[in-house]
């Protein structure tokens, strides 16, 4: 059986657990908010590509594999419910960030704010998605040392933190009312790495890897940050495909319609765009970025095309990979260089 299936197995199982303790911890909760939760979870939780919950599963086997445990009778169900507590926090992420970004469709379909009846009540669903993430992860750990609970809690709490920050630095990149001219002057690669560091990767790569890591026996400090180290340049290089394929992808292929042009995005390939083009050419791009007007945005995809995105794009495709595997080269002592062959399989050259 895949992990895609053990998760879509496994999901009504740990929502129908989630919502008991919930009731048994406050027996006079009406049967219409537990209703209205199981909703909202299967809504946001289900029909994603469940790449960070897979990789859960795929670590923990991986470290079950190196420290001796057994994966099917130990591991595997403790694993599946920390896959599903990633996903559970993607899918807070996911629901506010669409009310943010006024985003329309997610995974082929309205966002959650959209759905008839939501509206705004969308963000406090975002924070008890969260509450289903912990649940999952007290759930996975029940029965292990107190450490282990622990560790894990702190890694999943940790990531959250971070993620937020990166959210914050995300939105600080372009304050609400500012004029789009005076916010594009600020844009620069640095801080667009940072964004990335914190928004993207530690949830996406190092969260996942380390979680199963750890539910799989392996929890020396040491090896965590090495395998988070590499994971950051995983989420770098995957970010960027995601700006790229925002404009290049077609929404039936990628799950959504790409706003980031609309939005005023900080994107990579705004960022690359303004490193190349000349005082005229900013000109134009100062007065189309940023505006929900398709003549406009047509205007910018074109300067992208002239100023040879595409090919800038290939190259750090295959920069980007290189530096991944220098990475894993380096801290070859501390990690088995195979764990990670998966990922980047997935990850280079990615469609969607």
């Amino acid at each position: 059986m895949s992990f895609v299936q053990l998760l879509d197995d496994s999901f009504n199982g740990l929502v129908d657990k989630w919502l008991e303790s919930l009731v048994k911890e406050s027996p006079d909760l009406p049967q219409y908010l537990v209703d209205r939760h199981r909703k909202m979870a299967q809504y946001n939780c289900v029909g994603g590509k469940y790449f960070r919950g897979t990789q859960v599963i795929n670590f923990a086997k991986l470290a079950a594999e190196k420290t001796g445990l057994d994966f099917e009778t130990e591991v595997k169900p403790r694993a599946v419910a920390l896959g599903w507590a990633v996903e559970a926090l993607q899918a807070a992420f996911l629901v506010a960030d669409d009310i943010m970004d006024s985003s329309t469709t997610r995974r082929g379909r309205p966002c959650w704010y959209l759905v008839e009846g939501v509206k705004m009540d969308a963000v406090n669903d975002a924070l008890i998605l969260e509450t289903f993430m912990q649940f999952l992860i007290e759930y996975a750990c029940e029965g292990l040392p107190v450490e282990v609970y622990v560790q894990t809690l702190k890694l999943y709490l940790q990531t959250c933190q971070r993620t937020q920050m990166g959210q914050t630095l995300d939105l600080l990149s372009m304050p609400q009312g500012a004029k789009c001219k005076d916010v594009i002057s600020s844009y620069n690669l640095e801080t667009y790495k940072r964004i990335v560091k914190y928004k993207t990767a530690f949830y996406t790569f190092s969260l996942p890897m380390c979680a199963g890591l750890v539910i799989g026996g392996i929890r020396d400090n040491a090896v965590l940050l090495a395998t988070e180290e590499v994971c950051i340049e995983i989420g770098e290089k995957f970010q960027i495909q995601d700006d790229y394929l925002d404009c290049y992808q077609s929404p039936e292929i990628l799950g959504k319609i790409g706003t980031d042009i609309e939005n005023a995005k900080l994107s990579w390939l705004c960022v690359q765009a303004l490193q190349r083009m000349t005082p005229e050419q900013r000109e134009i791009f100062e007065a189309n970025y940023g505006f929900d007007d398709a003549e406009k945005v047509a205007i910018i995809k074109q300067m992208y095309e002239t100023l040879g995105m595409k090919d800038i794009y290939n190259t750090q495709e295959d920069e980007s990979l290189k530096r991944v595997y220098g990475l894993i080269e380096k801290y070859n002592q501390l990690l088995v260089p195979s764990w990670f062959d998966q990922v980047i399989a997935m990850v280079h050259n990615r469609q969607k």
